[in-house]
């Protein structure tokens, strides 16, 4: 059956917005990448079309370090929805034995579920990160069975835990990409993201301790230690460091248009600089400049047409995208190089009456280096055709004749013609023998 394609095809120029997009597909790095040597795995996101803008060992299992607090957050915030003001008494074996930050809790000492999410959050307070995990789960041995299962809910697959701080220990480790995932869904928590971005933490007084002033650790919204990494676009989300995890960064930001999450894992520290802000930060400048929007296929371009059969009039209808589609892509995107349009049809064709809309195939959009699908759309007819009922009429009369039950009905009539026949003769030759 012979589709004709029209040349619209071979200059596609139009607007679409992505109907399926793998949540991590990553293809068309711009040019001109930052330098990451000085971290071990990075990763760069644009949210609000799921693409990878950059990835380093994306998948690479390391230490965790403090981005486990994000996972203590998340559990604290859905255990404790609708109720943060639950007040919390720190037992003596929540607070023994801490190290790394902490904010001095004491064996006694009420507090609230919210004021140690933000001591934790803002502050990094290990402390706090222990105390929640015996409010959520009875004990620290059954958060962190929670926190695991939780990971593997949350798709991290090559995520263990071992404690809720993210102090170095044997067995734990996560990947770039799992924290991003992990990440994104904390940052839609209103209990963590709307405390990331706070400068500092005033800590109600207890019935132990006067009011605490907690100061975020995250130099990229606090200059209390120094203004060298400040930016105004970043407002969250976890920082931290181990000795066997690096520097540790997960930033979001927002540069007014579109947000952004940049993952760094087990970046070096020296007299000068910490690596996880310089690669990250970078990695956002070079985001914002190198990337945006670029209309691939229109809903209005004219795909094709496929044959329609029993029409009245028209043997033939034009198929266009259902949707438009617009891709995350380098600025410097060339439609002829970059990607590659293909398209099927669900059947060779149609049969009146069409409606307009009706799916007669898909158009899919590929990665012209990777292969990977990075946009698709359902091909639809762009007009009504209507049915002939004369044709109509005449199909349906050919495809009784040519039935099998028509068949049947006319071996049945023509044997009890021949039975009639037979017979009839019999009985004349008989009265003329009488």
């Amino acid at each position: 059956m012979l589709i004709r394609l029209f040349a619209i095809i071979l200059t596609l120029s139009a607007a679409m917005s992505l109907l399926s997009l793998p949540v991590c597909a990553a293809y068309l790095e711009a040019p001109n990448a930052p330098d990451t040597g000085y971290a071990r795995a990075v990763l760069l996101k644009h949210l609000e079309s799921g693409t990878i803008l950059y990835s380093k060992n994306a998948d690479t299992e390391l230490y965790p370090a403090s981005t486990v607090k994000l996972m203590t957050a998340v559990l604290a915030a859905e255990k404790f929805a609708g109720r943060l003001d639950t007040e919390v008494t720190v037992s003596r074996e929540a607070v023994s034995n801490i190290g790394g930050n902490y904010i001095a809790l004491q064996p006694g000492e009420t507090t609230t579920v919210q004021a140690l999410i933000c001591a934790m959050i803002i502050g990094g307070a290990n402390d706090a990160a222990m105390v929640l995990s015996e409010a959520v789960s009875g004990t620290t041995e059954e958060f962190v069975a929670r926190m695991n299962e939780r990971a593997a809910e949350l798709g991290c697959e090559n995520t263990v835990y071992m404690n809720p701080t993210g102090v170095d220990a044997a067995g734990a480790h996560t990947t770039a990409s799992d924290v991003a995932r992990l990440a994104e869904f904390a940052a839609q928590m209103e209990a963590i993201a709307d405390v990331a971005d706070d400068v500092t933490y005033v800590m109600p007084a207890t019935n132990m301790s006067p009011e605490r002033t907690i100061r975020n650790r995250n130099y990229f919204i606090s200059t209390a230690l120094t203004d060298a990494y400040r930016r105004s676009d970043v407002n969250g989300l976890n920082c931290g460091s181990s000795a066997g995890g690096g520097s540790t960064l997960v930033a979001t930001a927002d540069d007014g248009s579109f947000s952004y999450l940049c993952v760094v894992l087990g970046a070096s520290t020296d007299s000068n600089y910490i690596y996880s802000y310089v690669i990250c930060s970078n990695l956002l400048d070079w985001a914002y400049r190198s990337y945006g929007y670029s209309a691939v296929i229109s809903s209005s371009d004219l795909i094709c047409e496929i044959p329609v059969s029993m029409s009245d009039g028209a043997d033939y209808v034009v198929l266009s995208p259902k949707d438009d589609i617009d891709l995350f892509m380098p600025n410097n995107f060339d439609m002829k190089s970059d990607v590659r349009v293909d398209w099927t049809l669900d059947e060779e064709s149609l049969t009146a009456p069409v409606e307009e809309g009706q799916r007669a195939g898909m158009l899919v959009v590929y990665d012209m280096r990777s292969g990977d699908v990075i946009g698709q759309s359902e091909l639809v007819a762009i007009t009504h055709v209507d049915r002939s009922e004369l044709k109509y009429r005449l199909w349906q009369l050919l495809s009784f004749v040519t039935s099998g039950t028509f068949l049947i009905i006319a071996l049945c009539v023509g044997g009890a013609v021949i039975v009639y026949i037979v017979v009839t003769a019999y009985r004349r030759g008989d009265r003329r023998v009488r």
